[in-house]
């Protein structure tokens, strides 16, 4: 071997041995750097956890709300055979009752961080939040589009014919579609809410020499748009449903309480929405949007849309005719036949 060739040969093992190097180092610090890896090493990471005061914070708020619906849910099954119980159809102010009770234990979901032995939690929040959402909602609307449309038809001479079991029918199709959807996310891994561990170098560590960690969920966005699309386009036919009802007799008229909860809903969304985007990082304005947020929002709601017909019902008034329990409308303005219909309907 000539001297030029051995210096060659010394050359291209020296680049080699250099490249080896950067390469080894390269994936020893992508090996560090994630979270699966790095728990391994239990020197210089700390696991944050949430505060008591706030966890508690949120599972006082979710107790009020359920001081509200449970007394509510009774009282509706207690005076179910009453004319203004059964003018608002009892099964579906259940079933509303007990979406909203799914919605107050999302609430309390949210306020926990997941953990390695709690890896089920983010599929646990994320189908308690939507089965919550629907079975509020669903029922809510489609009652309020049978209103409509016997209040629209019934006048012109024609028979409506949506019985309650035609309704639940819709309610349980509604259900179906957001279970399938559920399904398929949990059969993808790519959509699939799950639990990982992320660096947090925005929380403060307790010392200088430890890198905080923090357990969370992960999100598909994508997955999440197409679901806010979904309620966003129900919520807008609840609303036009709920406005060509606004004239109705107060017995079958919950436009006003629909219309309250819906700009509250809205409002919220427009709100929190972007903000959960901007303090994605901060655990504790995460649990105030999620978990407080949506507890406000069901306390609100459930205030607009059954404090009415409670109030009814204390005052022993829940047997009164239409005509007397109007808030300045007219019933001369609505066929008799209109309310006959709907009342045998309900």
């Amino acid at each position: 071997m000539t001297v030029d060739t051995q210096s060659r040969t010394l050359s291209q093992l020296n680049v080699y041995a250099q490249e080896s190097t950067r390469t080894g180092i390269m994936t020893c610090y992508q090996q560090l750097s994630s979270p699966t890896i790095a728990m391994a090493y239990a020197k210089g990471f700390w696991r944050y956890e949430m505060s008591p005061g706030i966890f508690d914070a949120a599972l006082a708020s979710s107790a009020l709300n359920l001081a509200i619906l449970l007394p509510t849910l009774a009282l509706i099954r207690f005076y179910s055979g009453s004319r203004m119980i059964r003018a608002s159809a009892p099964i579906f102010l259940v079933i509303i009752v007990l979406g909203a009770i799914l919605l107050t234990v999302s609430a309390v979901s949210f306020a926990i961080l997941p953990s390695e032995n709690f890896q089920s939690l983010c599929q646990l929040r994320l189908w308690l939040f939507v089965l919550g959402m629907v079975n509020v909602l669903a029922p809510l609307f489609v009652k309020t589009y049978r209103v409509a449309q016997i209040f629209t038809d019934a006048s012109k001479g024609a028979v409506v014919k949506l019985p309650n079991s035609v309704l639940l029918r819709w309610v349980a199709i509604a259900n179906l579609v957001l279970i399938v959807l559920m399904a398929g996310q949990i059969g993808i891994g790519e959509l699939r809410s799950q639990f990982e561990v992320d660096m947090a170098p925005g929380i403060a560590a307790p010392t200088d020499d430890v890198v905080a960690q923090i357990g969370q969920c992960s999100s598909n966005t994508p997955f999440i748009i197409l679901l806010v699309v979904i309620f966003a386009c129900f919520t807008a036919w609840g609303a036009t449903t709920a406005w060509k009802v606004r004239t109705a007799p107060s017995d079958f008229n919950e436009s006003s309480q629909i219309s309250i909860a819906i700009l509250f809903i809205a409002a919220y969304a427009t709100v929190m929405i972007p903000v959960q985007f901007l303090v994605g990082s901060n655990p504790v304005a995460l649990v105030v949007i999620r978990s407080l947020g949506l507890n406000i929002g069901i306390f609100i709601s459930s205030i607009v849309l059954f404090l009415p017909k409670v109030m009814i019902i204390l005052q022993g008034r829940a047997d009164e005719k239409p005509q007397t329990m109007m808030s300045g409308t007219q019933v001369t303005k609505f066929s008799t036949k209109a309310v006959t219909t709907l009342s045998t309907q309900a």
